[in-house]
Order: structure tokens, then sequence, then C-alpha cells
């Protein structure tokens, strides 16, 4: 009698506790079971009833579709019908799924929908590649080298676009590549309003235009090394303005295949692919600071408005990726490579050094022998001619912004001597 007076009063307390907290009962039904019930029956009725997490994630099916964006690192939703376009999620929405469940009687948290939402159970979405696998054949039409002459029609700029735009479309299908892509479009015309930013903007396809950039920090209080594999394509806007410092972070960042991350709060790193590809935009002509480096960027001065209208990104893309499957070279070869270097040597910032030493000398042509100095001996002739040019210039720069001009240097008997022809 006393056994059943106890489970009488604990009968009670259930049903009392489940009238004021209605949500929190229907999470725990195991908190109201029918009196007298065997619990090996409780057990076996439980294990019948949908879990709250397949229930919550049935009812949010029902009325939207959703996927989780890996790029952004946000679920999106659109409405069931399939005609709208998907969105980021807010905290807005988050609130209202949560009321929805709420009403329909899921004794549900906010946390839990929130859960459910950054899982496994939603489909991944990649929008990069996914853009590169919808896309329809291509018609045969050649569209990436009229899209050049929109810009010039010299012949370094053709070939490095070309090349460019095709390691562009291999990234972004994730393809297996010997290097990252390295080539940098550098549109430059000292005349503003020659719609330079807009072109580099109009090759961004209208669906992507979330993972397009103008705005990117070399030494910000960020490391840009997460925007490379966010982005699908970033605008070094005014080139000019960017320091010899930030020149040699921006040579590291386009040498990056992998990016090796840790997220905040977490101690393993991660490796992620790049996916980012970078063009430029520039006021002034002579920008190029690194000899070694020129090779990467593939100038062009623009001496007239550029044609922006609409371009047919489907099969301008359809054309890329037709010819990364069939092998079609995403890099520069030796021959392109020199063609290159001599294109940008107008492009070049030219050093007082620099100036000083052409002044005075000049690399020999074919045939001539010349004279022999060695970088002791040829530094302390020019600092008598020219003092202002060598001041605060060490030995060892003298050294190599010699070599970077073409002087052939040997290691002789006195060390390390140049070949050079006095003007």
């Amino acid at each position: 009698m006393k056994n059943f007076l106890l489970r009488f009063l604990r009968f009670l307390v259930r049903c009392l506790f489940a009238v004021c907290f209605p949500g929190i009962a229907a999470r725990c039904p195991s908190v109201v079971p029918s009196l007298g019930a065997p619990r090996r029956r409780e057990r076996d009725d439980d294990a019948a009833q949908p879990t709250l997490h397949l229930r919550l994630r049935q009812l949010l099916e029902e009325t939207h579709e959703f996927r989780y964006n890996v790029l952004a690192e946000v679920p999106e939703f659109r409405e069931r019908d399939g005609q709208g376009p998907f969105r980021r999620i807010t905290p807005l929405d988050f609130n209202t799924l949560s009321i929805r469940a709420i009403d329909a009687g899921i004794g549900v948290w906010q946390r839990d929908v929130v859960r459910l939402l950054h899982s496994s159970l939603l489909p991944s979405f990649h929008p990069l590649t996914d853009y590169m696998n919808r896309l329809p054949d291509w018609d045969g039409v050649d569209r990436v080298r009229p899209l050049g002459e929109r810009v010039s029609t010299e012949a370094a700029w053709l070939c490095g676009f070309a090349v460019w735009l095709r390691a562009l479309a291999a990234q972004w299908m994730g393809q297996p590549t010997a290097t990252a892509n390295d080539l940098v479009p550098l549109l430059v015309s000292r005349r503003q309003g020659l719609r330079k930013s807009t072109f580099c903007r109009l090759l961004m396809p209208p669906e992507l235009a979330d993972y397009y950039t103008d705005k990117f920090d070399l030494v910000g209080s960020a490391a840009p090394e997460p925007r490379l594999a966010k982005l699908g394509l970033i605008n070094l806007d005014e080139f000019d303005r960017y320091t010899l410092r930030q020149h040699a972070t921006l040579k590291n960042l386009l040498q990056l295949k992998q990016l090796c991350l840790r997220r905040a709060y977490r101690q393993e790193l991660l490796s992620l692919p790049r996916m980012a590809s970078f063009m430029a935009t520039s006021n002034v002509k002579e920008v190029l600071v690194d000899r070694t480096g020129s090779r990467r960027f593939v100038c062009v001065e623009v001496m007239h408005p550029i044609d922006c209208s609409p371009v047919d990104h489907a099969q301008l893309f359809a054309q890329l990726r037709s010819e990364v499957l069939s092998g079609v070279p995403c890099y520069l070869d030796r021959a392109s490579t020199r063609l290159q270097e001599r294109a940008n040597a107008a492009f070049r910032v030219a050093s007082p050094l620099a100036e000083c030493l052409s002044r005075y000398y000049r690399v020999p042509r074919t045939g001539e022998v010349g004279k022999w100095y060695t970088v002791t001996a040829l530094y302390d002739r020019l600092r008598r001619r020219c003092p202002s040019a060598v001041r605060g210039v060490s030995l060892q720069a003298f050294g190599r912004e010699v070599r970077s001009l073409g002087f052939s240097v040997s290691h002789r008997r006195c060390g390390n001597s140049l070949r050079v022809v006095e003007r």
C-alpha cells in the first residue's frame, strides 16, 4: 500500500510538471509514464517514436530546402517550390524556424535548430565547384581571345591572359595541378575612367558575385590566407600603393597551392585548397619593383576605354573547362615567360642605382670582350661617380641589383667579378 501511494504521488508530480512545462515534457516523454505501465513497455514505445532531431528535420524540410555552404561556412535555404535562389540563414531566420518548431509541438530550443543546421545531415555545397559542374557543353566558339582583345591586342597580354583564365578555372574545378595560379593580370593606365576595375568585376559570373572582392589588405590585422580559401577572384585595386614588403608578401601568396590554417579556438591545423586568383589595376605605369618576381605579372597598358558589355559567362567558362580537361597548359612555358618578361620591362620601377649603372656601363653584346671588375671595385667606382645613388646601399644589395640587370658574374682569382662594357 505504501509503495502504491509513493508511485501515485510521483505520477501526480510528473503530470503537474507536464502541465506547467509542456516544452520540456515533450522533450522528455519518459517524465510522464502511464500509471502502472511496465517500464520495458515504456522503453519499447520510446524507441518506436522518431527522435527529436528527426521530427525537427522533417518539419523544416516540409517547406524549405537546406544546404551547407562550405566556402562561407553557413547554412542556406530556399522555399520548397525550388523557384527562388538559396540565401544564407540569418539569426532572424533561426528564430523564425525555432518558433515554427515550438508552435508545431516539437519541444526544442534554438540551439537544437542551430545544431541541426550546422551538421553533416545537410548536403554540402561548394559554390565555385558546383558552378563549373553545372555548365553546359562548349559550343566551340572561342570567347577567351575576344575578351582579352577588349583590353589590348598585344601578343604577350593575350597569351598570358588566356593562361591565367585557364588556371583560374582549374582552381575552381578542384583539378590537381603542378602549381597554383601564380599569374596576375595587371591593367595599367595613367588616365582614369578607362573601366579597368569594371572589367575585373565583369569577369566574375553574377551567380558568384559574393566571391569577388576589390578590397584586400596584405598587412592588415587579419591574416590574408583564410580569404584565399573563401574567395574566387581578388582584385588588387590601386596596385601602386603596395610597398616593397607587401610585394614580397604577395609573391609568397601567389605560390601557395594549399593553405595551412588554424581556426579560432582550435589547436589543429586544417589544409584547405586555395580557390582565389589575383588580378590588379593601377594608374601608375612604373609598378614592378622586384625584377625576379615580375614574370608573375601579365602587364598591359590600357590605351582606350574597355568594352564592358555583358559576357556569356556560361560559354566562356565552358570553354575554359573544356580546355582544362583536354590538358591545355595552365602555366607559361619558357618561351612565353621570356616574352612576358620583355613586355614587363616597361613597367619596372627604375632605381637610382640602376640608372647610374646604366649611364656608365652596359651588358656586353655577343662577341664583345668587355672588362672584368670585382663587385667591390665596381661599387667603389660608382660611389665616386654617383654618391647619392649608392648611399645607403650595402655591398650585398649592390651585387644583387647588378646581377638582376643582366650582368654576368664569374668567380675569378680575385673574387666574384662582373663583365661590363664602359660607355
